[in-house]
């Protein structure tokens, strides 16, 4: 595959931008020339969320950002998803890769099928492998030992052919994040928004 224009999709707090790490490094090494766009959330109403944007570094990794406000209000909600249909759409992507949270239900991926295409965006690369694994909100008893995310995530890139380039050591990911925080975020604690388990 041939890319120069891609959007990667991946939502979430700290512990879910730290853990697509590898797969993010991996899709860097794997397109170094390509122009790598980040779509993702933000909180308005948590002003201690932390956003991709807010702790990934600026430059080397990604090019690029499109942010989405979730918790937001049913005309703020309308409002925010014409814009960003539109901020997609103008973009001309090559394709999307699916990284989302394996959290999700069929419903919602099923709707983000339909919006991605709707934004003009043909292929989806990773999501049939992700609706094949992803994880069920309701936890199960006894619960079962599940892949970590990391792993999840670098072998959900090697099911569509982009995972063969061997990504950077993601080695003490806490300390990379917090060395590459911009001035003025104040500093990380340990236990925002990581999970036991997920690296």
């Amino acid at each position: 595959m041939d890319f120069t224009n891609l959007l990667i999709f991946r939502v979430g707090n700290l512990g879910d931008t730290v853990v697509a790490l590898p797969a993010l490094w991996t899709l860097r090494t794997r397109f170094p020339k390509a122009k790598l766009t980040l779509l993702s959330n933000t909180d308005r109403r948590n002003r201690n969320y932390l956003s991709a944007r807010d702790v990934l570094p600026p430059t080397g990794l990604i090019d690029a950002w499109i942010d989405y406000p979730t918790n937001a209000g049913r005309m703020a909600s309308i409002s925010s998803f014409v814009a960003l249909r539109s901020a997609i759409f103008r973009r001309k992507f090559d394709a999307v890769i699916y990284l989302m949270p394996r959290i999700r239900s069929e419903r919602q991926i099923y709707r983000d099928r339909v919006f991605f295409r709707f934004c003009g965006i043909q292929k989806i690369l990773g999501v049939d492998y992700f609706g094949r694994q992803r994880l069920s909100a309701v936890i199960p008893i006894p619960t079962p030992t599940v892949q970590p995310e990391a792993a999840f995530l670098l072998e959900l890139l090697k099911s569509e052919g982009l995972g063969e380039h061997d990504a950077p050591q993601c080695t003490d990911l806490l300390s990379q994040i917090t060395r590459w925080r911009r001035p003025g975020n104040g500093p990380i604690r340990p236990s925002q928004g990581l999970q036991r388990g997920q690296l």
